[in-house]
């Protein structure tokens, strides 16, 4: 493993300018894929075959000018001290309410408290469901002043009303405070994604340049970016990676250095065994066989498929491949 690894090293620092091409080209190619591929976004969600689903076709197959998702009411009404909502008066004060409901902008459906069973027994409470085709955020400011109006008439003639529901729930508004939010954060992303592009171009580079010098760079600007992430000021930002440029190219890069230079002197060190002489062990042929190498048993096969090596034999050694040598005996 080691000597493939340096191999593909040495490949790849022989052939920098191909190398960079091709991962240019893999990183172009999946840019385009995720343009051109990528489906269109949808905001709805349907599951065939689901209760829920079931119910939601259900819903739009019976009463098509309903929506499932619609804004909902639910007003209460409930009766003086001693009195009933059956009552004549009561009761006419409830229709009357109901009616200028069904008469409300963008409204889909209106239940009567007496027509579906809503009014408990004592007669004294009693609730009318509202449900409008648009939601909570869509719905009209008329949608929502016919509700309060009703309500408000109601109330007027003698009845206690209270309104439930997310129909009266004020839509989200973006106020200024929100946008320099928004622009406070743009800025920060982009001082952050600023320093993590410098981050990869100088990674880049140093694999054009294979100096580790580029590589420290690199990864003192991370540093900065991530102390970006965490709300760091711009002149913070750059004392960190000043002072993380420093610290990684006068400590971390050396050390780097002679750690790289020890393992490419051991790696390379295998290269010296091809053309030494060996002493075969047990028979080698294109299978199987031991051979005696600078004091160190090695398992052997022929170099030449067609050539059988026997015990006691000084051959050659042609290549290593991995922990096998490959010998060759001369006729």
């Amino acid at each position: 493993m080691a000597s493939l690894l340096y191999r593909l090293g040495r490949f790849a620092f022989r052939r920098r300018w191909w190398v960079a091409g091709a991962w240019l080209a893999v990183l172009a190619a999946a840019l385009v894929g995720a343009i051109t591929l990528s489906g269109p976004t949808q905001d709805s969600v349907s599951i065939p075959g689901t209760p829920a689903q079931k119910a939601a076709d259900l819903l739009a197959e019976r009463f098509p000018q309903a929506s499932a998702d619609g804004a909902t009411a639910r007003v209460v009404f409930a009766a003086p001290a001693g009195a009933k909502l059956t009552d004549a008066p009561y009761r006419q004060q409830i229709s009357t309410a109901v009616a200028a409901l069904k008469r409300a902008p963008q409204i889909a459906s209106v239940e009567d408290p007496f027509t579906s069973g809503t009014v408990n027994a004592a007669g004294t409470i009693g609730f009318a469901r509202a449900s409008f085709t648009a939601d909570s955020d869509t719905l009209s400011a008329e949608a929502r002043d016919a509700l309060a109006a009703a309500v408000d008439r109601a109330r007027a003639g003698g009845l206690t009303v209270e309104v439930g529901g997310d129909a009266l729930d004020a839509p989200d508004d973006q106020g200024f405070g929100e946008l320099i939010g928004v622009g406070v954060a743009a800025a920060v992303l982009g001082i952050t994604f600023g320093a993590l592009i410098a981050a990869g171009v100088l990674a880049i580079a140093e694999m054009l340049s294979l100096d580790l010098a580029l590589i420290m760079c690199a990864g003192a600007a991370l540093v900065a970016a991530g102390s970006g992430g965490l709300g760091a000021p711009a002149a913070l930002q750059f004392i960190v990676f000043a002072v993380s440029a420093l610290g990684l190219l006068f400590v971390v890069r050396p050390a780097a250095k002679r750690h790289l230079t020890s393992t490419h002197t051991a790696v390379s060190g295998i290269d010296t065994l091809i053309g030494k002489d060996a002493v075969v062990l047990n028979t080698v042929d294109a299978h199987e066989g031991l051979v005696k190498l600078l004091g160190e048993r090695w398992t052997a096969r022929s170099y030449d498929p067609t050539q059988v090596l026997e015990v006691g034999r000084t051959v050659k050694v042609m290549e290593i491949r991995g922990a096998i040598a490959v010998v060759w005996g001369e006729p």
